[in-house]
Formats: C-alpha cells, sequence, structure tokens
C-alpha cells in the first residue's frame, strides 16, 4: 500500500473588531488561501473560529466556567478549504465585541486539541490567526506560558498574520524564514505595544511565523514544521554483492493545478479484434501482451511474473549515461533524495557517477506486494546524495516528444485581440516596477519563487481561459484547435519498462 498521505489540519482564529480597511485586507487574505487549496484539490481541513465578536461559542469557555467570552466557533464541524464554506461567516454585519486575544488562542489550541491531536495518519496542526492586534490584553504570564507550552507540547505550528514588520531583502530558504522570525522587528514601537511584545515572545518560543497578510498568505501555504517527515529506510542493493544503507526523503512533492473536470464516466467493455462491433464476456478474455505486432497469449504460470509477490526492495538494474534520461521523464511525482548513514561504498559510488556522467536505474517496492516504481538516481557529488526521480511506464508515454529550441518557435498572432489583452493582463503582472527596486537597481521580493505559491500562474491562466471562453467550458462545444506535438524521429519508450498488465488493461483475442 502506499504511504499514508500527510495532511494539514488547522484552526482559523479570525479578528473581526479591527479597522475597515484592515477588515477588508484580512478578508481577501483567507479567501486567497481558502481558493489556493481548494483548486489544488487539498486533502487539508480546518475549523474556523472568530474572534471579538458578540457572541460566545467555544470548547474552552464551558470548562473554565465561563472566562473565554466574545470568541465564537463558526463551523461546527470540520470543514474543507471551500471559500463557500468559509465566506459566509466572515461577511456581513458581524456584531462586535472586544475579547482577550490569547484566551482566544487558548480557545483554539483546545479546539485542536479536541478536533485532530488523536487523528490518524501522518498530521501537521497549524493555527491560523488573522489579526492587527489592535485589542487590549491582559498580560498574564500564566496566559503566555499556558499557550506557549500547549503549543510546542502538540507541536502545533502558529501563524499570525496582519502586524507590519520589517522583511529582509529576499528569502531564499527555510533556514533564512526561521533566523528571520527569531529576531523579528515590527514597524511600530515594541515598547509601546503590549500586544506586539507578547505576541514577538510567543513566536520565539513556538514554531511559526508573524508577518502582514502579503507575506504570510504566501508563508502559510509553503513555510510549515519538519514534523511528521519519515525518511524511508530500505538499504541499495546490486545483487548479494553491494549492500550499503539508504534512506529516502521527499524534498519536493507533485503538484497538481486546475484542470477541468470530465462529465463522462468510463465503463471497460472486451471487443474481439476482428470484428470491433462484437461484445466479448470478460470470462472469454485472454491476456497477453504485443510482441513485434503480434499477439503473444500468457499462460496463468507465466502471468505471475507480471505482478510482484515479495517485501519491500530497492534494487539497483543498472546504469545508464544521463543524456538517455529525457528531462520530460523528470515532470511528475516530485522528487527525493537518497542519502546513506557514514557508507563508505555509498559515497564512492557516488562520486565514481559523477564522474563519468552517468546515473542509477533503480526499482523501488514501497511496501509489501506495491507496484514497482521505477527510479533514476542521480548523482550531486557536492552533498554526496543521489537525487530521486520517478521514471514513467512505457505505456504511458502517449506520444513521441521533441525537446526543440524556443527561438525557433513561431510568433504569436498579437493582431488577435484575445491574444493581445492576454498578453497585457500578464505584463501587468511584473515585479519589476520602481518600487520593486533597490538602490542597485535589483529587484527587491520578499520571497524567492521557490517559497512562492505555485498555482498562481494556473489561475491566472485559468481566469484568461475563463474571461475569453466564458466560465462553462465544454471542449465538446467549444471550437478550439488543440495544437499537436511535432513527433521526434527518436522513439525513446525503448529505454523505458513495460508496466505489467492488469486485468481491465488486457489485450482481446
Amino acid at each position: 500500500m502506499p504511504p499514508a498521505a500527510k495532511r494539514n489540519a488547522s484552526v482559523i482564529l479570525f479578528d473581526v473588531n479591527t479597522s475597515e480597511e484592515f477588515a477588508e485586507a484580512a478578508r481577501k487574505c483567507l479567501l486567497n488561501i481558502c481558493a489556493s487549496k481548494w483548486f489544488m484539490e487539498s486533502k487539508d481541513v480546518t475549523k474556523l473560529m472568530l474572534l471579538n465578536t458578540a457572541q460566545t461559542r467555544n470548547k474552552i469557555n464551558a470548562k473554565f466556567d465561563g472566562k473565554c467570552p466574545h470568541v465564537y466557533t463558526a463551523t461546527d464541524v470540520i470543514v474543507s478549504y471551500n471559500p463557500n464554506e468559509v465566506r459566509p461567516h466572515i461577511e456581513g454585519d458581524i456584531a462586535k465585541a472586544e475579547a482577550d486575544w490569547l484566551m482566544g488562542l487558548a480557545a483554539a489550541i483546545e479546539e485542536l486539541k479536541d478536533e485532530f491531536l488523536e487523528s490518524k495518519g501522518v498530521m501537521t496542526l497549524q493555527l491560523l490567526f488573522i489579526t492587527d492586534l489592535s485589542t487590549p490584553v491582559a498580560e498574564k504570564e500564566k496566559r503566555i506560558t499556558f499557550v506557549i507550552d500547549n503549543l510546542n507540547k502538540m507541536k502545533v505550528f502558529l501563524y499570525i498574520l496582519g502586524p507590519e514588520v520589517k522583511i529582509p531583502h529576499c528569502m531564499a530558504t527555510f533556514e533564512d524564514i526561521k533566523k528571520w522570525t527569531k529576531n523579528i522587528e515590527f514597524i511600530a514601537s515594541e515598547e509601546e505595544n503590549a500586544n506586539l511584545r507578547i505576541a514577538k515572545r510567543i513566536i520565539e518560543h513556538t514554531n511559526g511565523i508573524i508577518c502582514d497578510l502579503k507575506v504570510g498568505q504566501e508563508l502559510f501555504k509553503c513555510y510549515s514544521n519538519r514534523w511528521g517527515l519519515q525518511a524511508w529506510k530500505v538499504p541499495l542493493t546490486i545483487g548479494s554483492s553491494f549492500t550499503s544503507s539508504a534512506a529516502m526523503t521527499r524534498f519536493i512533492r507533485s503538484s497538481t493545478g486546475p484542470k477541468f473536470k470530465s462529465s463522462s464516466s468510463g465503463t471497460w467493455e472486451w471487443h474481439l479484434v476482428d470484428d470491433v462491433s462484437e461484445t466479448v464476456g470478460y470470462d472469454n478474455v485472454i491476456g497477453g501482451v504485443f510482441r513485434h505486432e503480434k499477439f503473444v497469449p500468457l499462460p496463468e504460470d507465466v502471468k505471475k511474473n507480471f505482478k510482484y509477490f515479495g517485501e519491500r526492495c530497492f534494487k539497483i538494474i543498472g546504469f545508464t549515461d544521463k543524456r538517455n534520461i529525457s528531462e520530460l521523464y523528470l515532470q511528475d511525482n516530485g522528487s527525493q533524495y537518497v542519502e546513506s548513514n557514514g557508507s563508505n561504498n555509498f559515497r564512492l559510488l557516488v562520486h565514481v557517477l559523477n564522474n563519468q556522467n552517468k546515473c542509477i536505474v533503480a526499482k523501488q517496492v514501497y511496501n509489501r506486494n506495491c507496484k514497482p516504481r521505477i527510479l533514476v538516481l542521480l548523482p550531486d557529488a557536492e552533498k554526496e546524495i543521489l537525487i530521486s526521480a520517478e521514471l514513467p511506464y512505457a505505456d504511458n508515454m502517449k506520444v513521441n516528444f521533441t525537446e526543440q529550441n524556443l527561438e525557433e518557435a513561431p510568433e504569436l498572432d498579437k493582431s488577435n485581440p484575445a491574444v493581445d489583452a492576454m498578453y497585457e493582463y500578464l505584463q501587468k503582472l511584473d515585479i519589476t516596477d520602481s518600487n520593486n527596486l533597490d538602490e542597485n537597481g535589483s529587484v527587491k521580493v520578499p520571497l524567492a519563487a521557490s517559497l512562492m505559491d505555485s498555482i498562481k500562474l494556473n489561475v491566472v491562466a485559468q481566469r484568461c481561459l475563463q474571461k475569453y471562453l466564458g466560465n462553462e467550458i465544454n471542449f465538446e462545444e467549444t471550437n478550439i484547435e488543440v495544437p499537436q506535438l511535432v513527433n521526434d524521429t527518436s522513439d525513446y519508450s525503448q529505454y523505458l519498462p513495460v508496466r505489467p498488465k492488469k486485468e481491465k488493461d488486457r489485450t482481446d483475442d
């Protein structure tokens, strides 16, 4: 079976008693976060709580004799990040009051503890607090200690989005962000604002961030704690002559952008090869493979070889030149790295591969009776690790691809109003305006591209499509010319393994 999917489970504490300008920006920030996860079909879940409401409804208030007023649990049950489920609770006329936001954090922690702490599976707990910290707070040591201790004990990642902070020129790694959060500087004076002083102390003694809405929403989607990340530890082997301890850890997850849903539901039928109009019952289907344009039936004892029966393994199949692994094969399923626990054999293997410009093709079986994955292991001599990516099976390659020089591509017809308007819109997304340039003329952005949400480009493309094709896009009814890929004379599929056939994939005879 595949590894358990890691999910983020959060409680959102949304402050409704803020300035009108901040309230509008806060609503947009929260809806952007929800929309991003919704478009990505994320499995993450959340609960929404409102701070500074005239109403009171939360679990900790009942436990402590009404000592946590004006904190309202808006969603009775755990919900997805569907913007339509969140929007009604944060818009419209909401009766306001003043609550102690430390007690609000305590109520949110209690909600996390009650809903998610005992949940099955690998789960990261998050607490998203959207506020400008404008309401007063009682600076009580007992309350501050309660919040800090419980966040650390439950391994909750805290995000406080709203306060204006000084941001470095550009942060490119998680380590940059961690160093910055431990030495945070506010635009306003901390000495004159107890709220900022307390919030800074909480962040310094826990895991999390505090920053403005614009940068904060990006960090909420891409920067979180690493708890729950487990390495897959199986020795890397070549027959019985080479064995090296190895641990594989994922560092880039696969990402799926917005896509169009198909209205058709597929059903399987089997037909005669010579007369496709005549269907065949499943009991009469003979399994086999095509070789040299001929159908070769497979007896039952041979078909067993098409499924791997055995324990987990990590075996080297062979070696090949790097040039044989096209970049087109490395576009899916994220990336992992393989490191050794001090094995000299492993280190020597990495350096030999690097010197000879070769890579490894390996077979990985994650767990007993799982489908084998074919991996390419690329050497990184500087870090003495192997970078891993999954290779596709031959039947996944529907067409032959060719990698062409982009300079030879034909120019777009900019006389087309739709194309011209689309390019004009994309030009407006350019960040290199005068406000983003430093004294040396370099672009100044708070986060590097690796820490930004990659879905933005997908959303931009979708909005452009919706603008010119309409909100309801049906490719069967819309007259769209789909460009065909130019067939390459090289047949890369000869280098790929053939996927074991399933029963529903069998060829008819």
